[in-house]
Parts: structure tokens; C-alpha cells; sequence
């Protein structure tokens, strides 16, 4: 039973953390998002990438396919977190962005949100 639950679990996160932005929020630049959905964004984007280099051709095309929607969750989180859309942009530049990136997964909501429509 616990396993089936277990599945279950792994089932919703998958569907509601990183599926749903792929599917609904590709190019979703406004709005924001809350931390906990890009906590999960991001531990599955990890583990795609990682077992994905394993097989390098792979992993240059999901780089390529997850770029888009990767660049928009971290703009609205930004937004959530009252910070400007443009520090996106470090995003690009590298091994700074692991820091950057690590950073937002724990700045916490800013209750007197500007950015927010």
C-alpha cells in the first residue's frame, strides 16, 4: 500500500511541479511562482539532465527544448520574490547561474509583491 502511495506522490509532483509548465507554461513570462514549485522544477530538471548526459546527443536537445520554459519560471520567481525580471539575464552566464539559481530556490515570497498583475 505505502508503495502504491509513494507512486502516487511521484506521480502528482511529476504532473503538478514540472509537466504542468511544460504543457501550460512554456512561454509564461508573467505572473510569478512560488518556491516550492520551483524547488520541484528544478530537482527534475537536475535528474533529466544528469541521466540524460549520459547520453550527450540527448542532452544537447532537452538543453535546447528546457531552455525557454527554465528562463520563464526563474523570471516569475523573480516576480515573486520582488526582485527585477532583468536579473534573469544572469542566467546565462556561467557557474554564476548555479549560485543564482540556487539562491531562488530559497528567497521566500515578498508579501508586497510590485511586479504581480
Amino acid at each position: 500500500m505505502e508503495n502504491k502511495n509513494t507512486n502516487s506522490n511521484l506521480e502528482k509532483i511529476l504532473n503538478n511541479y514540472y509537466l504542468d509548465i511544460i504543457k501550460n507554461h512554456y512561454f509564461d513570462f508573467k505572473g510569478s511562482v512560488d518556491v516550492k514549485t520551483f524547488r520541484y522544477f528544478l530537482i527534475i530538471n537536475i535528474i533529466i539532465s544528469t541521466l540524460l548526459s549520459l547520453v550527450s546527443l540527448f542532452a544537447f536537445i532537452y538543453s535546447l527544448f528546457i531552455f525557454i520554459p527554465t528562463l520563464a519560471l526563474i523570471v516569475r520567481r523573480l516576480k515573486d520574490s520582488n526582485l527585477n525580471p532583468l536579473f534573469a539575464l544572469i542566467f546565462i552566464i556561467p557557474v554564476v547561474n548555479l549560485f543564482f539559481v540556487i539562491a531562488l530556490c530559497f528567497i521566500e515570497k515578498h508579501h508586497h509583491n510590485l511586479h504581480r498583475k
